[in-house]
């Protein structure tokens, strides 16, 4: 029992920091976000529309 018990111990010890990377997730997520934007209110012309800005920016 007392063999378990320091396993225990030493598992908890190791993986007492679940975050594996530092600074995660400092800044908002980046990408298509559609959703929060427009809810269900999509359509074919409003992402074509996008998707034209997206290539109007770039060029």
């Amino acid at each position: 029992m007392k063999k378990i018990t320091q396993i225990l111990v030493l598992l908890i010890a190791v993986f007492s920091n679940a975050q594996k990377f530092e600074n995660l997730a400092q800044t908002p997520p980046q990408g298509w976000n559609s959703w929060n934007t427009f809810g269900t209110d999509i359509n074919e012309t409003l992402v074509k529309g996008i998707a034209d800005k997206f290539i109007e920016l770039v060029l």
